[in-house]
């Protein structure tokens, strides 16, 4: 389906994964109907037309839009001083200040998602705060591999051909990214 969009015109090419535009500017330009972004967008999405959000579509497993950060502190001169900062920027209040300034879901367990007060869309992000309720430990641990990394880039790769590249069967689009996604995660 996602490749009609791009075949027909009805998705610019600025849209693949490799563009240097992001969905949430496509959609704020009015180049795209509709955008699935991350929460993290709202605080810069500034439009001059009403929209709506609905959750991401699900047919028989739930998903959700995870993403994530590291703080890491390694060997230096001030090490006790860096480990002390990253202590200082991974408490729950820290986590709860920056997660409802920025409008990204905290991780830690003890901040509370739907206690923050996100300033900007509240009511959107309230569906974020729903939407994220329903991530399943399968799903963390898919995305929380040491390939990941290599596992995305790959993703990319792939879903730029499928969009893009004549008319492979959707079989074979399909069978491809498996076969390339899987070679990522047995290095």
């Amino acid at each position: 389906m996602t490749r009609t969009f791009f075949r027909e015109g009805l998705t610019p090419s600025s849209a693949l994964p490799k563009s240097s535009q992001y969905t949430d500017q496509l959609f704020g330009a009015q180049t795209v109907a509709m955008a699935f972004v991350g929460s993290f967008t709202l605080p810069g999405l500034e439009v001059p037309f009403d929209w709506v959000a609905t959750p991401l579509p699900r047919q028989r497993r739930a998903s959700a839009d995870l993403g994530g950060n590291a703080l890491a502190v390694v060997d230096g001169p001030r090490a006790e001083a860096a480990a002390a900062f990253a202590a200082y920027c991974v408490g729950a209040q820290q986590q709860a200040d920056f997660c409802a300034a920025t409008g990204v879901l905290p991780t830690r367990t003890d901040v509370d998602a739907s206690a923050l007060d996100f300033p900007a869309y509240p009511e959107v992000m309230q569906q974020y705060v729903e939407q994220v309720t329903v991530v399943r430990p399968d799903l963390v641990r898919q995305v929380t591999v040491p390939q990941f990394n290599a596992v995305n880039s790959t993703l990319v790769d792939q879903l730029e051909l499928a969009f893009l590249a004549g008319e492979r069967p959707e079989q074979q689009v399909a069978d491809d990214l498996l076969r390339a996604v899987a070679a990522e995660v047995a290095r």
